[in-house]
């Protein structure tokens, strides 16, 4: 028999039987079975042991790894430090402005994120290097107009120091 059909058990036989309005009822005073609950609690198995917390804080410790990145909420790499960063680029509209052109010829960009290698600079802005080699600016955060592409650095990891090969002697 498990905890719960202990509890309603003990809580059936403390019932009592009351008159109200013509009908009879079973009764049991929120104290009693208060206490009824309290004294099985330790009958519980701790849920350090089962089996369900251990699958849960796996995937908890696993959500705070981030496999590596680091939230630009959390921390900032040195000034000038290379790093990798993730870049959230907004949403843009192409020729939004231009009234000539028909609403169903403008281009549309959806948001994306892409990896490049950043920095920040002397004033604290954030830049990033495009596979081109272009290096561009980052925006504090997302503005309104629609036909500007706004990027915005939100996680950044070091970058790994990888060793050159030098053959076994």
């Amino acid at each position: 028999m498990n905890v719960l059909e202990k509890i309603l058990e003990e809580i059936e036989d403390h019932a009592i039987e009351f008159e109200s309005f013509g009908m009879c009822d079973d009764y049991v005073s929120v104290g009693w079975a208060k206490d009824i609950i309290r004294s099985h609690m330790g009958d519980v198995p701790k849920c350090r042991e089962c089996s369900r917390r251990k699958f849960y804080m796996q995937g908890y410790e696993d959500g705070k790894k981030n496999d590596g990145w680091i939230p630009v909420s959390e921390k900032l790499p040195e000034v000038g430090k290379m790093v990798k960063v993730t870049v959230h680029s907004s949403e843009w509209i192409g020729d939004y402005y231009s009234y000539w052109v028909p609403e169903e010829e403008k281009t549309y960009h959806p948001e994306e994120r892409n990896v490049y290698d950043g920095y920040i600079d002397r004033v604290g802005m954030w830049k990033f290097c495009d596979d081109g080699g272009s290096v561009y600016a980052c925006d504090k955060e997302f503005g309104t107009d629609k036909e500007i592409v706004y990027d915005v650095v939100t996680a950044w990891m070091p970058k790994e120091q990888i060793e050159p090969y030098s053959p076994a002697v």
